[in-house]
């Protein structure tokens, strides 16, 4: 039986791993039975992706808490409704902040800007 197998291991980090069986008759494979069975597949994609995303959330909360000193000034950065009763308040440690989670678990490498 095919599974979808969704591992992640970091350095400071324990690791998790995520499957998910997927059911597939190899004896009869028509249209309807591969299109049901990409179907299913899609939908176990975006639950790994949203199993993923929330471990990592987790972690680099985690990682805030333990180390306040990294955690950058937009830790008290409105949220996206307060964005928009605010304007443009914090915009810079919104983007920080936003930026930060992009990012999150890989190395930056800052570009000089030379003339």
């Amino acid at each position: 039986m095919p599974t979808l197998t969704t591992r992640s291991e970091a350095p400071h980090s324990d690791p998790f791993t995520f499957t998910t069986e997927l059911s597939l008759d190899a004896s009869t494979l028509t249209t309807a039975e591969k299109s049901a069975y990409l179907s299913r597949l899609r939908a176990a994609v975006s639950d790994h992706q949203a199993r993923v995303n929330e471990a990592l959330t987790a972690r680099m909360e985690a990682d805030k808490i333990r180390d306040p000193s990294s955690a950058p000034a937009a830790t008290t950065a409105p949220t996206s409704k307060k964005r928009k009763k605010n304007g443009n308040n914090n915009k810079k440690a919104v983007a920080d902040e936003d930026a930060e989670e992009e990012n999150y678990g890989e190395e930056v490498v800052e570009e000089d800007d030379e003339v």
